[in-house]
């Protein structure tokens, strides 16, 4: 039998797919000094995917749907907080672990935290910076509010908040250590909070002291690759395995686009947040097809890692087996995004400001439909072609491609848990609302 590959998951939080080399147009690269030449290695080595649609701009959803490679109808988080995988729902961990692999999910922040069953799958689930109670406990109940606070507004003096989040070396150290004892083939999900806000690289790489100041956005990127993916890469060359690694973002920001805020703001279902990185690089890479008119979509990454590491791909996902050089994929095939559950109900966004709406997108080729539900505004129709920042809505115009459209729109998810006060109150904390 052919030796397995070793398999490293890197999900980014919030990181914008222009935002990082080699995605970064040359004047916004020169302008926010975005260089990250670890990662500018792996992508002229490997493969770069050009177009890549994310699930939803929530990461536990968003998370869900790389891990499972299925909607939230199909995998059944469908909230930031308070959901958790249906009973039955195997991640790629599970998949892996029936193939021998030893699997381990590396979180860094308290929404992927063991109450939504992410863990299921992974021999070894690294939470112990949630500890001591909060990782048995949904985050709405356990956020030290106070505590949060101050380290967002200040710079942390340490590089973990117990029971909310850990920076990014802090959990490459946890990554490697365990690799370091762990034979091969192994699979590791390593999820980093950077970029996401509070953005504070640590002194010597920060480039002012504030915390929402966009070219923190960007050192932290530079941290994280000279720092973090280094580390990482040198282990995975010393190592001497064969390797598949793979690179994305959970969701992307607006930095000021569609009325939303200059930093931190990811609601909704514009490109802004939907458009997120895809770099596959190692065992297996060169076959996948490195230009292609279809969307990507994280559904299909576990189709893509199972063929890759020659793991039979189980029926009942979302996902596509990816596409191979001597594949044939539909160029119209649809990609479903959908917002975080709650923002579906127009009370609950008029009580959150009425800054963030909820709805369900569909794709297909360039074409883009948005529905929302009654009191949250109209349908929104874009070629993203003619126009990818989506200024010029098209409902108005094309009638008949919307109709065409709608058939390929997933149902929306329903919000169906009343709002709780205390849990608003510490998820604003987070920036959230």
């Amino acid at each position: 039998m052919t030796a397995r590959p070793n398999i490293i998951l890197i999900i980014l939080d919030a990181c914008r797919r222009d935002a990082l080399e080699p995605y970064a147009p040359a004047p916004t690269r020169i302008k926010s000094g975005a260089h990250t030449p670890v990662l500018m290695g792996l992508a002229e080595e490997g493969v770069v995917i050009a177009d890549c649609q994310s699930t939803s701009s929530c990461t536990a959803i968003s998370v869900a749907s790389i891990l499972t490679g299925r909607g939230p109808h199909q995998h059944g988080i469908t909230t930031l907080v308070g959901g958790s995988l249906l009973q039955g729902v195997p991640t790629v961990g599970a998949h892996l672990q029936g193939a021998g692999y030893t699997t381990a999910f590396f979180p860094s922040t308290a929404v992927l935290n063991r109450t939504t069953q992410l863990n299921r799958g992974f021999h070894h689930f690294d939470d112990g910076f949630l500890e001591p109670l909060y990782r048995d406990l949904s985050l709405g109940r356990i956020l030290d509010l106070p505590l949060f606070r101050r380290h967002f507004y200040k710079p942390p003096k340490d590089r973990v908040v117990a029971g909310s989040l850990r920076f990014c070396e802090v959990t490459t150290d946890a990554a490697l250590r365990w690799m370091s004892k762990t034979p091969d083939p192994l699979m590791a999900v390593i999820h980093y909070l950077e970029p996401h806000y509070p953005y504070w690289p640590p002194e010597g790489w920060r480039v002012s002291e504030d915390p929402l100041d966009q070219a923190n956005y960007h050192a932290s990127l530079r941290y994280l690759d000279a720092v973090c993916l280094e580390r990482i890469l040198h282990v995975v060359r010393a190592r001497g395995s064969d390797t598949l690694l793979l690179i994305t973002s959970d969701h992307g920001e607006y930095w000021g686009t569609h009325g939303f805020r200059p930093t931190g703001d990811h609601g909704d279902l514009y490109q802004e947040v939907l458009a997120v990185p895809l770099i596959v690089w190692g065992t297996g890479a060169s076959m996948l097809r490195q230009s292609w008119d279809a969307p990507w979509s994280h559904v299909d990454l576990v189709p893509t890692i199972l063929r890759l590491s020659g793991v039979q791909s189980p029926r009942g996902g979302e996902g596509a087996d990816c596409p191979m050089v001597t594949q044939i994929v539909s160029e119209n095939r649809p990609r479903h995004s959908w917002e975080d559950a709650a923002f579906n109900d127009p009370a609950y966004v008029e009580a959150m400001g009425g800054f963030r709406r909820g709805g369900v997108a569909v794709r297909t080729g360039s074409h883009k439909l948005i529905e929302r539900a009654p009191g949250l505004g109209g349908p929104e129709l874009y070629d993203l072609a003619s126009d990818p920042e989506e200024r010029r809505n098209l409902v108005d115009f094309s009638s008949g491609l919307r109709q065409a459209l709608l058939p390929s729109l997933p149902p929306p998810i329903v919000y169906e848990t009343t709002p709780q006060p205390d849990l608003t109150r510490r998820l604003a904390a987070l920036g959230y609302f």
